[in-house]
């Protein structure tokens, strides 16, 4: 499909950030409480931990099936679909009487949150051309940044005065209002509908995946957002469980990661149109390791433990990992050939997806009286990011188009 450097309205990237603030929204309003519902609901830390990583798991898998569907359906009948299912599911989680409901309902709702990642990608990459795609990405990523902030904080009031079932009902009816949004200024980008084939879908995820330049920049990408999941899924049990954070208090910890990640934003935004985007994809796992380094050393110096070095080198790793996402997707969309680009940004929102769910299955797993089990899954994922700058000099031999 070819650019469109005139068609969208000025407040397009607006509705898409309102879009995907209904996917970040479900994690950050409801990571407040995450640590007090083991008490709440009368489970164990393991239990509640799967409501984040069952959500995360289906947010992944889901895409894969959201870019076949978007190639048939079209980009804003799939955004509709996906706000208003959500807007349902969080409904259900309000509702919820146990924990294994609730790991259901969180489930369900990223099934429909995934929607967003596939389509909002796709939407900028049809819309406008390659320098000012990275500026909008950047754009996008600032303004998103915002919910972040925010949610925590609101959630952390919303749980405090209200209880954690207010903050179900309050993202439903965000998603809501989003439906409506979506429905009355989105526009539809898909030219001509792919009828739906298994078969060719799936001959088109093989070609991808194979393609050795699509996996240069999908590995730095996922792995980049298995760390930050491995903070978001261990950030509660630390911060407020080891540390003393209070719970009302925890989304300054998390908004001052937020705002580093913003910073990258701007960084994005203003260097979109100034250097090669490949420079910037390196510049950004740069200084991702950086942020991991140094969380490494506090937990192996002696003393520096604590919220406020934890906090500071997951600001680091944020501007690193912003500069990432306003980069390597549109490098890995320009890298997959003849495959549909809906396909493309499927493979890169699940891989990521992926990389998040087994970070947050992981650090789970292990007691949180310590840093040492998140970090350890950080710095794994970091050297497999790497990986994806090694293989930029292996010959092609692999890369296929789909059949």
């Amino acid at each position: 499909m070819q650019h469109r450097e005139h068609g969208p309205r000025w407040s397009l990237p607006i509705y898409l950030v309102a879009c995907t603030w209904v996917s970040v929204l479900s994690t950050d309003l409801y990571a407040p409480s995450l640590s007090h519902l083991p008490d709440l609901l009368g489970t164990t830390d393991r239990l509640a931990a799967m409501t984040m990583s069952f959500n995360l798991a289906a947010f992944a898998i889901a895409q894969l099936v959201h870019g076949a569907l978007a190639d048939r359906f079209g980009r804003r009948a799939m955004l509709l679909a996906g706000m208003t299912g959500f807007a349902i599911a969080s409904a259900l989680c309000a509702m919820a009487p146990s924990i294994e409901a609730l790991i259901a309902g969180r489930s369900l709702q990223g099934l429909l949150s995934s929607v967003p990642s596939v389509v909002v990608l796709v939407l900028i990459h049809e819309l406008y051309g390659a320098g000012r795609a990275v500026r909008i990405l950047g754009f996008h990523g600032m303004a998103v940044g915002i919910a972040p902030i925010v949610g925590p904080l609101i959630g952390g009031f919303v749980y405090i005065t209200l209880g954690w079932r207010a903050i179900f009902w309050l993202l439903a009816v965000f998603a809501a209002l989003v439906a409506v949004l979506v429905l009355r200024d989105v526009p539809e980008t898909l030219a001509k509908p792919v009828p739906l084939s298994p078969a060719a879908t799936m001959r088109n995820y093989v070609a991808v995946i194979m393609r050795l330049e699509v996996l240069a920049h999908l590995l730095p990408l996922a792995a980049s957002f298995g760390v930050l999941f491995a903070f978001v899924t261990a950030g509660p049990f630390l911060l407020i469980g080891r540390y003393g954070v209070a719970t009302e208090d925890y989304g300054l910890y998390f908004g001052a990661v937020i705002i580093a990640a913003m910073g990258g934003s701007l960084i994005a935004n203003w260097f979109g149109e100034r250097v090669s985007i490949g420079i910037l994809e390196r510049v950004a796992f740069g200084f991702a390791g950086l942020g991991v380094l140094t969380l490494v050393l506090a937990v192996v110096i002696p003393g520096i433990e604590g919220a406020v070095s934890i906090t500071a080198g997951m600001m680091i790793f944020a501007v690193g990992l912003r500069l990432i996402n306003s980069s390597a997707p549109l490098l890995l969309l320009d890298s997959a050939g003849g495959v549909p680009r809906s396909i493309a940004s499927a493979v890169a929102g699940s891989a990521q997806l992926l990389a998040a769910t087994g970070a947050s299955f992981l650090v789970g797993l292990f007691p949180s009286e310590s840093a040492r089990p998140m970090v350890v899954v950080m710095v794994v994922l970091i050297i497999l990011g790497s990986t994806g700058f090694v293989l930029r000099s292996v010959p092609r031999v692999c890369d296929k188009e789909p059949g």
